[in-house]
């Protein structure tokens, strides 16, 4: 009898697995982000292929064992052992196949979310177990991936089903435009889209109130950032609107700090969504392997990039275009802003290069095909330049 208890539960533990398979593949990254602790969120979403080998490891070793004890419980009441292990094997494969395949596989479809949160710490646990087994496994696949070299990424792949659906004009050319370029957005790095520190405006938290609001009036910005002693020990932000409250009923900076989320320059943009979700603000700080603050990200900036961004450069008609100064001609290519300068060359270093000194606010350079007027700028960099195309008439 106890090995007809141990065939039922190992068929019950190579359902679970075989569920969790379809459960991962089909849950967002998203809902893993805010529903799972932390230890486990990392383990599945950072290392997708250990997840996967673990969940196997888990499937063929009670797959191993409902046949084994199966096939004892039948040795045991039949005098043929021929006739035992073709019977155990049978009722295995039928077994495995309908409730350790099939239905848990169709439930696992319809409510994907409630097993991957029920059972992902069972998965981790199998993972921790295992650990040498699944480092060993995922290492070797990893090296084969690696020498298949004309696989196409999930990224190449969604840019070719773009511009088929172009092709056979199910997109038209600015949704087609649009698309690609979220594609190549989404790549983008936290130090790509940040507001380098140099063009914050900071505050240190040691002020006296009626000082610090003083100086918060200078601020371009409706967001203050407060530091204690540099800015590699920054507190939080302070909102404008906030500070009137200042000195009311003993009511100090500290009392009006609001968090700010600390990012990474290298992680890219859905991480860093992730963290500003977890740490509930929409102001994060980026900072370099050493701790050190090298700008800020809004969301509200993010949401532009995201959005505002694209819809401009989905409209190649236009003939007039704000660009920071550290904008790439890369950028404006895909645009339609064409110059004959590298692709690699920022738009402050064209200027220089061209003129050979940082050129004053409201300054004209005008090449074969581009105006450029200095929108803003002062005597260290170019902030930002309005760029005009040449047209039929000229300049006009």
């Amino acid at each position: 009898m106890i090995y007809l208890i141990l065939f039922l539960i190992s068929i019950i533990f190579v359902a679970i697995f075989a569920a969790f398979e379809i459960a991962y593949i089909s849950t967002e990254r998203s809902y893993m982000a805010v529903e799972l602790p932390e230890r486990i969120r990392e383990f599945l979403i950072g290392y997708p292929e250990r997840v996967l080998t673990a969940d196997l490891i888990g499937t063929n070793v009670f797959s191993v064992t409902a046949a084994v004890s199966l096939t004892d419980f039948f040795m045991r009441r039949m005098k043929s052992g021929g006739q035992a292990a073709f019977l155990a094997a049978a009722a295995t494969t039928l077994f495995i196949l309908l409730f350790g395949e099939v239905f848990p596989k169709a439930y696992a479809r319809s409510r994907p979310h409630v097993i991957t949160k029920r059972f992902a710490p069972l998965l981790f646990l199998v993972y921790r177990v295992s650990l040498p087994i699944v480092f060993l496994i995922s290492q070797i696949s990893r090296i084969i991936s690696r020498a298949r070299e004309n696989v196409l990424t999930a990224k190449e792949e969604l840019e070719l089903l773009i511009l088929r659906g172009l092709e056979e004009r199910l997109l038209n050319e600015k949704e087609a435009r649009f698309l690609l370029l979220s594609l190549k957005l989404y790549d983008k790095k936290a130090s790509d889209l940040m507001q380098p520190m140099k063009e914050v405006f900071f505050l240190p938290i040691s002020l006296p109130p009626s000082k610090f609001r003083a100086e918060a009036r200078k601020s371009p910005s409706d967001r203050i950032i407060v530091y204690d002693g540099s800015l590699d020990n920054i507190l939080g932000v302070v909102h404008i609107k906030d500070l009137y409250a200042l000195g009311e009923r003993g009511t100090s900076i500290e009392d009006l700090l609001r968090p700010v989320a600390f990012v990474y320059m290298n992680w890219g943009l859905e991480r860093v969504f992730r963290e500003m979700k977890k740490v509930r603000t929409s102001f994060a700080v980026v900072i370099d392997e050493y701790g050190g603050a090298l700008g800020v990200i809004s969301s509200k900036e993010l949401l532009y990039h995201i959005i505002g961004t694209m819809e401009d450069r989905a409209n190649g008609n236009s003939e007039l275009i704000l660009v920071k100064g550290n904008t790439r001609f890369e950028e404006l290519e895909s645009m339609g802003f064409s110059e004959d300068a590298p692709s690699d060359w920022t738009v402050s270093a064209f200027i220089l290069n061209k003129i050979g000194r940082i050129p004053g606010k409201g300054e004209t350079i005008e090449t074969e095909n581009l105006r450029y007027m200095i929108a803003d700028a002062d005597e260290k960099e170019i902030k930002k330049v309005l760029i005009k195309k040449k047209n039929e008439k000229g300049w006009g």
